[in-house]
């Protein structure tokens, strides 16, 4: 039986941190996960900041373009899902001539552009001990919400084994130019497991949010991108548990906020005869083959997850995204129109393409 992902909270001290995760207290009123900015397509919507505009032409023009209506998001699903099985070389020309690989393969990158990394292992954080100063960068921001699918015997996963790695923008770097770069305290966790072959986004703060919704005075990196982000974290964690970084099988979104991504699900739901977000035992899963499934691969957050193993064929090998498991932690009637409070998590299935 897998172990739990905190097993040392108490009920009325997880009832608080919830609270205090949902609201941002810890964090000084952080912003909510998934907020404008956290996600690749969030972005590059925004004003460029200095230094930033090659890498934010690069991205936004690096794979094609689609409408981001419910349609549009489909058809991105399904040219995503059309990249899995192919060679790079392949890859480039159903991309329209242009590379798919990121540009962000080498880890000495990461202090490069100021990352500064930390890992932390089980048991995350004590309650007893003295209160740090931010619970938030001790402790998964998912909770317990994760629990009942870390014991799912298809892609069982022991909470123990969990490694919680924290990149954090707030070390020295050089812009382009030669001047010295200003750190934008954005701050990427997520939870790796290498045993069991999962990758579960979790808390995830851009250097763009930093700078153009929290008004950091910083300099965004260049390295900045989620999914090129997590590939330096897995790979790190991989090295560490001895672990190929190939054996990936499944990719969790934990607590998906985002209102687009959202609102997008519940459609899915709603198209199955369903009214609200199930929990666990009634999970809802799309098949890669289903208007639902690729709609949600099409998603910010389904395409982040396709992005992570589309940008590296190199090293992961050929991977595909099969199916993607859909549940709440939260499945009270009314939480359909609250992301905040439904704790909606998303899980996409990984086999060798």
């Amino acid at each position: 039986m897998a172990s739990t992902a905190l097993p040392w909270l108490r009920p009325s001290f997880r009832l608080l941190l919830s609270w205090l995760i949902l609201h941002g207290v810890l964090a000084g009123a952080a912003p909510t996960p998934g907020a404008i900015g956290t996600h690749e397509d969030d972005f590059l919507s925004l004003p460029i900041a200095h230094g930033a505009l090659a890498l934010a032409k690069r991205a936004r023009k690096q794979f094609k373009e689609f409408p981001s209506h419910y349609e549009g998001r489909i058809d991105k699903g399904r040219f995503l899902l059309s990249l899995f099985g192919l060679s790079e070389e392949q890859a480039k020309i159903e991309n329209e001539d242009r590379d798919v690989a990121s540009p962000w393969q080498d880890p000495k990158a990461v202090e490069q552009w100021g990352w500064t990394r930390t890992l932390k292992r089980p048991p995350f954080y004590d309650y007893e001990d003295d209160a740090p100063e931010s619970v938030l960068d001790l402790v998964p921001g998912f909770g317990f919400s994760l629990n009942k699918a870390f014991n799912d015997p298809a892609h069982e996963i022991d909470g123990d084994d969990n490694v919680l790695s924290s990149y954090k923008h707030n070390g020295p770097f050089k812009l382009p130019n030669g001047d010295a770069g200003r750190s934008t305290n954005a701050m990427y966790n997520n939870v790796l497991n290498p045993k069991a072959g999962a990758v579960i986004f979790d808390r995830n703060f851009s250097p763009r949010y930093k700078t153009t919704i929290k008004k950091v005075q910083g300099d965004v990196p260049e390295l900045e991108i989620l999914s090129d982000i997590i590939y330096f974290q897995w790979l790190e964690v991989c090295a560490q548990e001895d672990v190929s970084p190939d054996k990936i099988n499944v990719i969790f979104r934990a607590h998906v906020t985002y209102a687009p991504t959202f609102q997008l699900v519940m459609r899915t739901l709603k198209e199955k005869g369903l009214e609200s977000i199930p929990g666990w035992r009634d999970k809802v899963v799309f098949p890669m083959n289903t208007d639902q499934g690729l709609a949600i691969l099409g998603s910010v957050h389904g395409a982040g997850a396709a992005l992570f193993l589309i940008q590296h064929k190199e090293r992961f090998g050929l991977k595909k995204i099969t199916e993607v498991t859909v549940w709440g932690d939260y499945n009270e009637p009314g939480l359909e129109n609250d992301p905040e409070e439904a704790f909606l998590n998303l899980r996409f299935t990984v086999t060798d393409a």
